[in-house]
């Protein structure tokens, strides 16, 4: 790929003919499901340091006025204040330790079930993540290279009509002598005229759509905007990327065990298997809190502050819990096993998927190869016939509007054919796309092409 500017400098090569890939960083998307990996790769970390304390350490202070009841039931009318500085390690959700009666009970914030199996799923979602990201890169280079092959197809198409303006130009020469000569009616002459014009203006009209190509390719790349970009391509060619003298049946089997969507939705099932689990296990497994702290504690009646002292305190706690009486565990397994149902379907739901991808991308390779064929023997015998019909105008046995006809029919020969190329190479990265298979630059740099033996 080149950038249309003065002296046609050099800027970015074809994608094709330099990696047949695209770069990660060129798209919104792509690097939008970079960032959900790094997401769930983060939130995999956290779930795997639920084990680990946290560690707080401060001061505290209490101050009571009023009434409060003793060990022995009394009740006593207190005012009194403590301070306490240390801290320590919690594993949990104990409040930090300090007050006369030491740490706060009953703040439970560890569930075992969520220890055990939530960092199991985070890392099959962190898989998820990761085929996302994958199968996002196949359906841009998807995207990419049919912007980049209608680029082509829109040069070609320009070079096309030019082309029939050269061959107008030199019908309407060839006229304007019989017509000065007296041989030709001045008709012919003024239709020759009006078909030149019309297709100067086919000029202008081909233009804007290489410049719409290449404005759709600069938003695809994320180039700066305003550049204008031309393909690499003198002539359009064949690109060869996946070998349809494959059984189909092996290609089916090859999409339906490298595409990254099937590695995602198997990912997923895993975690709704875990999720599912955490559930089942969830009344089985109690609730700990464990908590240590250690520091200066001291106090006294009224606003008086002394005896201060080394204070250790230490918690461990165990709770079972049966949320709604049992019901409402059983409530959330239920959930939890229809999330699983519905990730097994969408499964086979994708499979079918993609066997009918891989299979309509094969029988399109392989029937538009043999368009490609029919599409040349058409532009050559095109091509062929427009001298022999230049040469009947010449001497007077043809005809003006035979000899627009002839431009007529060469220029769509040649345009069938450019179309003809332009499907059969999209249908190779779709079929590229459905067999999940990622391209690999060749020894040379350069995709195996066979090269047009038609030229504009």
């Amino acid at each position: 790929m080149r950038q249309a500017s003065k002296g046609n400098m050099p800027l970015f090569r074809s994608t094709f003919r330099q990696h047949c890939s695209l770069p990660e960083q060129t798209t919104y998307k792509i690097a939008l499901t970079a960032e959900r990996v790094r997401a769930a790769q983060a939130r995999l970390q956290g779930a795997q340091e639920l084990w680990l304390p946290s560690l707080s350490a401060g001061v505290g202070y209490n101050l009571h006025n009023g009434r409060i009841q003793d060990t022995t039931g009394d009740i006593l009318e207190v005012r009194r204040s403590s301070l306490f500085i240390g801290g320590g390690p919690t594993l949990g959700g104990n409040p930090f330790a300090g007050g006369a009666n030491g740490p706060a009970r009953l703040a439970l914030g560890l569930p075992l079930t969520d220890a055990i199996f939530k960092p199991l799923a985070e890392r099959q979602l962190t898989r998820v993540a990761a085929a996302n990201r994958s199968a996002t890169f196949n359906d841009m280079l998807l995207a990419t290279s049919s912007a980049y092959l209608e680029l082509v197809r829109a040069e070609g198409e320009l070079a096309i009509a030019r082309e029939a303006v050269v061959n107008s130009e030199e019908l309407v020469r060839l006229l304007d002598a019989r017509v000065r000569a007296g041989t030709a009616p001045p008709a012919d002459g003024l239709r020759a005229q009006a078909d030149l014009a019309d297709r100067k203006r086919k000029v202008f009209k081909a233009e804007e759509l290489v410049y719409d190509a290449s404005a759709e390719l600069v938003r695809l790349l994320n180039l700066p905007p305003g550049m204008t970009v031309l393909p690499n391509e003198i002539q359009a060619v064949a690109i060869e990327l996946i070998d349809v003298k494959q059984p189909l049946p092996v290609l089916i089997g090859q999409g339906l065990t490298a595409r990254p969507e099937m590695a995602a939705h198997q990912a997923y099932i895993g975690a709704t298997l875990d999720r599912l689990r955490q559930e089942e296990w969830s009344p089985l497994i109690p609730n700990v809190e464990v908590g240590f702290g250690a520091g200066g504690f001291g106090g006294g009646p009224g606003g008086f502050f002394g005896d201060f002292g080394n204070r250790t305190d230490f918690d461990a706690l165990a709770v079972w819990e049966l949320r709604g009486m049992g019901f409402g565990n059983a409530a959330l397994v239920g959930e939890r096993r229809g999330e699983h149902r519905q990730a097994r379907l969408t499964v086979e739901q994708t499979r079918n998927l993609i066997a009918a991808e891989v299979t309509r991308s094969y029988y399109q390779v392989r029937l538009r190869r043999q368009q490609i064929q029919a599409a040349e023997a058409q532009a050559r015998s095109a091509t062929e016939a427009l001298p022999l019909n230049f040469k009947g105008i010449l001497g007077g046995q043809l005809r003006a509007i035979e000899a627009l006809q002839a431009i007529d029919a060469l220029t769509a020969a040649h345009s069938q054919y450019l179309t003809s190329m332009m499907d059969y190479n999209r249908a190779q990265f779709q079929l590229l796309r459905a067999v999940g298979t990622p391209p690999k630059a060749p020894a040379d740099d350069r995709c195996h092409t066979a090269r047009s033996r038609i030229r504009y």
